[in-house]
């Protein structure tokens, strides 16, 4: 994939894919931290659900903690879009006027800053999905693991 996106770099010249990447790279490097927390309380809660379900012999306990996941990534992503309106509201001004005092174009500053956020809401939609889709299995399926 790195191979096929290197051969349509220098086919194009490398100009429109390079700040592509570099809002994909950047984007990434941005939303690690949160990710990272966002996963680890999914693998968390359901290590926890399914050691109460097996203790506590309930086939009820465990889809509880899918509820709780499913509301922890609900949560985790109302936090995200007050990140990205932020990103929007407060950098992109500062990062026309730092442009235009450097001499650079503004819609070119402005078009980058919107790619980069483009990409970062597209990461949290994905750890949305995956999260959510966990949480909503487990709350939904997660007493059939315990049938009798």
């Amino acid at each position: 994939m790195e191979q096929s996106a290197e051969r349509q770099s220098e086919e194009t010249g490398g100009k429109s894919d390079r700040p592509v990447r570099i809002a994909q790279i950047l984007a990434k490097h941005l939303t690690r931290r949160y990710r990272r927390i966002l996963y680890a309380v999914t693998g968390v809660l359901v290590i926890a659900g399914l050691c109460h379900g097996i203790l506590a012999s309930s086939s009820t306990a465990f889809p509880r903690y899918g509820a709780v996941i499913a509301l922890a990534t609900f949560w985790h992503a109302y936090v995200q879009q007050r990140y990205l309106s932020m990103l929007q509201h407060d950098a992109e001004p500062i990062a026309r006027e730092l442009g235009e005092q450097l001499g650079k174009d503004p819609e070119k500053t402005i078009a980058h800053l919107e790619r980069l956020r483009t990409s970062v809401q597209r990461s949290f939609n994905t750890d949305y999905l995956v999260c959510g889709t966990i949480g909503v299995l487990v709350w939904g399926f997660g007493d059939l693991l315990f049938v009798r």
